[in-house]
């Protein structure tokens, strides 16, 4: 809500000797969105645990990257301002665009990440996106909006790069207020082509995709 309490991102520490938990320390003083994700640093060792900025009553296009290591997580993002700005609704009237979801590609070198379209942030074409990253440094770069002013682009909820890393699958919310049917497709990465592929039969959301240890992808709805 519009004067809810956020906690933002927070983390803890599990002691696997005697099975404990530390309390929560929080990262930053920030709100986040929906999107969290983590992603193998280039040295195969360490992992890029990444968010997105929002800030109370204001806006933002600032992506975070915290490294966690085998000693410490660091409490100094890399930073990187580009894309969709987020904005948090101010008052219960309006509408935030703090959902969404970030994935990283298979081989770390790409990501996609898809923004709810709220009030005053009207924009289907980058609400569903393609990105670089570096996996050396937590940078992203490039950001290029694949989507188009269909309408059914401004509701987009989930994506979800193929093992191969040539086709991204998209799953985007239902409006029963309005008649938009979820739908699901996936972009040709040779060209950004769009293939629709499924509609839900109702006015449903369909939500997140994962790709599952057989390689399937697997859809959550509700």
């Amino acid at each position: 809500g519009a004067n809810g309490i956020t906690n933002g991102l927070n983390f803890n520490i599990y002691n696997k000797n005697n099975n404990t938990i530390s309390l929560s320390k929080r990262l930053g003083n920030f709100r986040t969105t929906e999107h969290l994700t983590a992603t193998w640093h280039a040295n195969g060792k360490d992992i890029w645990i990444i968010t997105h900025e929002s800030i109370e009553d204001n806006s933002s296009d600032k992506f975070l990257s915290y490294l966690l290591t085998e000693d410490s997580i660091s409490e100094t993002p890399i930073e990187s301002n580009l894309g969709f700005i987020v904005s948090h609704k101010k008052t219960d009237s309006e509408y935030s665009n703090e959902r969404g979801e970030l994935k990283i590609s298979w081989d770390g070198k790409k990501a996609a990440v898809t923004f709810h379209c709220g009030q005053g942030t009207w924009n289907p074409s980058e609400s569903i996106a393609l990105m670089d990253f570096d996996n050396s440094t937590g940078k992203f770069s490039k950001y290029i909006g694949i989507g188009t002013n269909n309408v059914s682009f401004s509701l987009p909820k989930s994506v979800e790069f193929s093992t191969n890393d040539e086709f991204l699958f998209l799953s985007t919310w239902g409006d029963k207020w309005s008649g938009i049917k979820g739908e699901i497709g996936y972009f040709d990465l040779n060209d950004n082509n769009y293939q629709k592929i499924f509609n839900s039969s109702e006015e449903e959301s369909l939500a997140s995709l994962y790709t599952s240890k057989n390689g399937n992808i697997i859809l959550g709805t509700f």
